[in-house]
């Protein structure tokens, strides 16, 4: 992944608290398993289309946040719910790790 998608994981993990008590709030306890399923099956299908790593980040981003790019606000809760996954619910590969 380009250095600039990690600085964003970076920065939207700084908001992890806050996605994870949204999840932990939820009124369906099994909305987050939902949603973190919903991101390893698209995940799957665009490594599977042997996408690089920077259009996978940011073919996640347009999954989370929709195709046009919206307000800072939006741009954050959509980076902090991607950071989330990737660093909380471990749904994606760690770094380094083979393409199977």
């Amino acid at each position: 992944m380009a250095e600039a998608a990690k600085t964003l994981i970076k920065q939207g993990g700084l908001r992890r608290r806050v996605v994870r008590q949204l999840f932990s709030n939820w009124p369906d306890p099994q909305f987050g398993d939902r949603i973190a399923r919903a991101f390893r099956d698209r995940y799957a299908a665009l490594r599977a289309a042997n996408l690089d790593p920077t259009s996978i980040f940011m073919e996640l981003q347009a999954f989370a946040g929709g195709l046009q790019r919206g307000t800072p606000e939006h741009e954050s809760a959509v980076v902090a719910v991607l950071a989330y996954l990737f660093e909380a619910c471990d749904i994606f590969e760690p770094p380094g790790e083979p393409k199977p």
